[in-house]
């Protein structure tokens, strides 16, 4: 039970803006559960690792 609560309060985030890794940050909020901006963060984060995806399996890496 340690270990899970110390992996999920020390996470960090990395975004990739236009190609450029930006600088790693904690996350200090969450979405509460029922906002529905939550569907639509995950729809997007979907569509993003979709695309990702498939132009990876296109340059067979």
């Amino acid at each position: 039970m340690h270990l899970i609560m110390w992996s999920v309060s020390k996470a960090t985030f990395l975004l990739i803006w236009n190609g450029n890794k930006l600088e790693p940050f904690a996350p200090s909020r969450g979405l509460c559960q029922g906002d529905p901006l939550s569907l639509y963060l995950f729809v997007l984060c979907m569509e993003c690792l979709a695309l990702r995806t498939q132009v990876l399996q296109e340059e067979h890496v």
